[in-house]
């Protein structure tokens, strides 16, 4: 949100309701996943606005009183420059993934490839670790997926 938003002073679950809200969407869906955890608390949200990313996000709420849930990391990056804050959410959030998208001539770069490949290779492992730790699996520890310079 922007410095100085009302919301800031009384960050309630009924006011998160109440107010509007961007969400960062590539097929402008008006849908997200704070949507989701609202509706498990039989509750919604106003979306007034759909963007393609997180910084046209910020770069609105910063000129708004619209509200965005951004992930965390980002917002700690990049807030300042826009002047704004974060919030901890008044609901509780599962954690939502991040795609990465690149066009078939990006894919073309065998660096970029690459990248995507490694990329996609620890997100099978890893969902196959919360997978075994579900059902009580032992897990051993993730290896490195590649070393400095192996690129």
């Amino acid at each position: 949100m922007r410095r100085g938003h009302p919301f800031a002073k009384d960050p309630t679950l009924d006011r998160f309701c109440r107010m509007r809200h961007v969400v960062v969407s590539l097929t402008g869906e008006a849908h997200g996943f704070v949507d989701d955890a609202l509706a498990r608390l039989g509750r919604s949200r106003r979306v007034a606005l759909s963007v393609p990313s997180f910084m046209l996000a910020l770069s609105v709420v910063a000129e708004t009183d619209l509200l965005a849930a951004l992930p965390k990391a980002f917002v700690d990056t990049y807030a300042r420059r826009f002047d704004g804050v974060g919030a901890k959410p008044p609901l509780p959030l599962d954690r939502s993934p991040i795609r990465a998208i690149a066009s078939k001539a990006a894919l073309m770069d065998e660096g970029v490839a690459w990248i995507f490949a490694r990329v996609g290779d620890e997100t099978r492992f890893l969902q196959a670790q919360r997978t075994r730790r579900r059902r009580g699996d032992v897990v051993k520890a993730a290896t490195p997926i590649a070393r400095v310079g192996e690129a």
